[in-house]
């Protein structure tokens, strides 16, 4: 970030290399325009190139896919690490990869795991709020059975992807 990608134009040949803030467009060895740089979610687009020669000519070319693949899925931190028993708070989980999709069945999924510290069950209720691509929002809800201690974060995806932060909260009085 805040470098400059020199996009290079000659003999039909065009490569940019990295992520910058701006891209120069450079045609036969002049730079011809700087533009700045798109984000684009996770998915499928088809993206055109116009080019103009300042004179009234124009060319178009025809449609090109683009898949903008999600990141490798990782968690960095759940917070608040404290979850009260018999009680419902909102945490916020931050990593990479995550998904949202209007299609519940196509979104990363999380969940507050003790399958490692407690037997029984978690007993931990997980609602998702809301969902960017390196933050997860949720309430979390507790019962007067849901035993105390730690507990794992886990996010899946819907490619079969998880990713787990180890004791990452748990669950007082």
């Amino acid at each position: 970030e805040g470098g400059i990608n020199v996009l290079v134009i000659e003999q039909n040949i065009g490569v940019a290399t990295t992520i910058a803030a701006e891209t120069a467009i450079m045609v036969n060895g002049r730079i011809n325009r700087i533009i700045g740089s798109a984000t684009l979610a996770v998915g499928v687009y088809a993206i055109t190139l116009t080019v103009s020669d300042g004179k009234g000519g124009v060319s178009t070319t025809a449609p090109q896919s683009v898949e903008i693949l999600p990141r490798d899925l990782t968690i960095t931190s759940a917070s608040p690490a404290r979850i009260l028993q018999f009680g419902q708070q909102t945490i916020t989980v931050t990593g990479t990869g995550f998904v949202n999709d209007p299609d519940p069945a196509k979104q990363t999924k999380l969940r507050i795991d003790c399958s490692s510290f407690c037997q029984g069950g978690s007993l931990v209720t997980v609602t998702i709020n809301s969902i960017e691509e390196d933050t997860i929002i949720a309430t979390i809800r507790t019962t007067q059975k849901t035993p105390l201690g730690n507990r794992d974060a886990v996010v899946s995806n819907p490619n079969g992807a998880t990713a787990k932060l180890l004791r990452s909260n748990f669950v007082a009085p």
